[in-house]
């Protein structure tokens, strides 16, 4: 079983934190084959700490890699190329997030499917009953492998053949081109609920922002490229998909906080009392920790879209 761990930093913590999720989740397996991927903008890490972890894990097998190149994505792709065959499985977790797995699940889940990225469901709050949003995207990627198309862009937690993670380019969202990247390149998609992700995680608007904006720099360029990769190959149905999901609902979200600022402005400078019924919209903004984070969320996008015009890319980060 090979699961790779991708991490913007080392941190010692959270790898042990995710290591016992690991080993407690796949308590039937009595070896995991586990990878350490860090970006390259990330700080040095020392061997003695992995050879501590081997010691500790004794029924785990742990190595490391600093990628040579800007983006965690880069680092997953050289892990792939130095210890994968192109036929191996590797999970990935792309959230802060445990794992649950399922009793149907077993040693021979990823041997035996035909497609190239297997896409797991992500729970968020789950004490809390779930989240709509969450289970919407879920609803979406059931849909993804019968129509080979991409509704979400996204994995989160998936399993992804070797092959695919060594077409990864320099620093993007692999759980956004993985899953595209099986479509275009190789076998497609399926979705499956053996292994479920947990997230009961809170994500502040700064953080919203700060990913929003960094999404839109890494990825924008190589929407497109996909975008033409799909006419050339005459997936027609997928360029579609791309163009809506991506395109246009990228630059719809752009409009959105330029509205939202422009209606404030408005409000502000006309004050009569019809203006008032505005008012309880904005408290939403302001109470509901949901709303905050939509206009956090689509005012990075604003702001990565102008980095991008302006010619900035992550890497200056």
């Amino acid at each position: 079983m090979h699961v790779l761990i991708t991490l913007r930093d080392y941190n010692s913590k959270i790898v042990s934190a995710k290591i016992e999720n690991l080993i407690k989740s796949f308590k039937k397996k009595k070896y995991l084959n586990i990878g350490i991927a860090i970006d390259a903008r990330g700080g040095n890490f020392l061997l003695s700490e992995i050879d501590s972890l081997n010691k500790k894990y004794t029924n785990t097998s742990i190595k490391i890699i600093k990628g040579s190149s800007p983006g965690k994505s880069s680092a997953q792709r050289e892990f792939a190329e130095k210890y994968l065959n192109d036929n191996d499985f590797v999970l990935l977790n792309d959230l802060n997030c445990n794992l649950k797995i399922n009793k149907n699940f077993d040693k021979n889940f990823f041997t035996k499917l035909k497609c190239d990225c297997v896409i797991f469901p992500v729970i968020f709050n789950s004490k809390k009953g779930g989240s709509n949003y969450f289970q919407f995207e879920n609803f979406l990627r059931k849909k993804e492998s019968k129509l080979k198309c991409c509704f979400t862009g996204s994995g989160q937690v998936l399993g992804v053949r070797a092959k695919v993670l060594k077409k990864l380019p320099n620093d993007v969202g692999d759980d956004c081109f993985l899953p595209l990247y099986s479509l275009i390149y190789e076998n497609g998609t399926k979705y499956s609920s053996v292994i479920t992700g947990l997230d009961i995680g809170y994500e502040s608007p700064g953080k919203h922002f700060a990913a929003r904006k960094r999404m839109f720099l890494r990825n924008f360029p190589y929407t497109f490229i996909s975008l033409i990769r799909c006419l050339y190959k005459l997936k027609l149905f997928l360029a579609l998909i791309i163009f809506f999901h991506k395109v246009l609902r990228w630059t719809l979200i752009i409009i959105f906080p330029i509205f939202i600022i422009l209606l404030i402005f408005y409000i502000f400078s006309n004050f009569t009392i019809q203006n008032i019924l505005f008012i309880p919209i904005f408290a939403l903004f302001v109470l509901k920790p949901k709303f905050r984070n939509i206009f956090a969320s689509s005012l990075g996008t604003l702001l990565g879209f102008f980095l991008f015009i302006l010619g900035r890319r992550i890497t200056h980060y």
